[in-house]
């Protein structure tokens, strides 16, 4: 079984281990996407890693791994990833308009 989905710490994952990711994360990690919509989901995934204040190298070093299992190319994946980050406002920056 691939480790993104073993729940257990992974190296340049948040503090801890996996259990403390987005449980939408957690179940796009065990369960996969089937094709027709995978760049959306990981968009969205990314998107929500983001907005959990995990790094983007962390994040790409644990959904790049499922994006390949779904079948996507590791750039495509990594692009996708990295399109999440600079669309989403990043939590710092939310926080601190209010």
């Amino acid at each position: 079984m691939p480790s993104y989905t073993t729940g257990s710490s992974h190296p340049g994952a948040a503090p801890g281990s996996l259990e403390q990711w987005p449980k939408c994360v957690q179940e796009y990690l065990a369960q996969g996407v089937a094709e027709g919509d995978r760049n959306n989901t990981l968009f969205r995934m990314a998107a929500q890693c983001h907005h959990a204040r995990l790094t983007q190298g962390q994040v790409a070093e644990i959904l790049v791994a499922r994006a390949q299992a779904d079948g996507l190319s590791e750039a495509e994946a990594r692009a996708t990833i990295k399109n999440a980050f600079r669309a989403v406002p990043s939590p710092k920056a939310a926080s601190s308009s209010g």
